[in-house]
């Protein structure tokens, strides 16, 4: 999970909220490192530029200064055998859309980190960093959609498939 908070793009495309975005540099994930980012979040009419600024780095918590929207502060905690990712601030202008955001991205991110390293588990990973990261929500939900419609299919057709095979089977000669 620390890798993943460090690497600054795959952390921010976990956010459900955003439309556009483009990383036009990354910031060093060190105290005063300091990246811009073009995004648009779902509610927005247009691109805005944000700077984010490395307010604090360490293994374990990162936190972000970004230039005219807030602060984002990302911790994990240890206990019990379990690991607890913290998520405040967002990139969202209401607090209630704020909040709602952090939940859906910390959940995304804990989902993603879950994944062991078992080949069904890399291969989920491969698709999730080379595809649907590079979708935006809409893009992504369109991509849901589609799927779910083949898989649709794929039953249906199976049953008529079995369905026809017990009725020759079943059927006497």
């Amino acid at each position: 999970m620390e890798e993943l908070l460090r690497d600054f793009e795959k952390w921010l495309r976990f956010n459900p909220l955003w439309d556009e975005l483009e990383v036009i540099e990354p910031p060093r994930v060190e105290k005063g490192g300091r990246g811009t980012v073009v995004l648009k979040l779902e509610d927005e009419k247009s691109p805005k530029r944000v700077v984010f600024e490395v307010e604090e780095a360490s293994p374990r918590r990162i936190a972000y200064t970004l230039s005219g929207v807030g602060r984002i502060e990302l911790t994990l905690r240890e206990d019990g055998g379990a690991t607890w990712l913290h998520l405040r601030g967002g990139l969202a202008a209401s607090r209630e859309v704020r909040q709602q955001e952090a939940e859906l991205w910390a959940k995304a991110l804990k989902h993603y980190a879950e994944l062991s390293g078992t080949p069904p588990a890399r291969l989920t990973k491969l698709l999730i960093d080379r595809l649907l990261l590079k979708l935006n929500p809409m893009q992504r939900r369109l991509v849901m959609l589609v799927l779910m419609i083949q898989l649709g299919l794929l039953a249906i057709s199976l049953l008529a498939i079995a369905v026809v095979y017990l009725r020759q089977v079943l059927t006497p000669a």
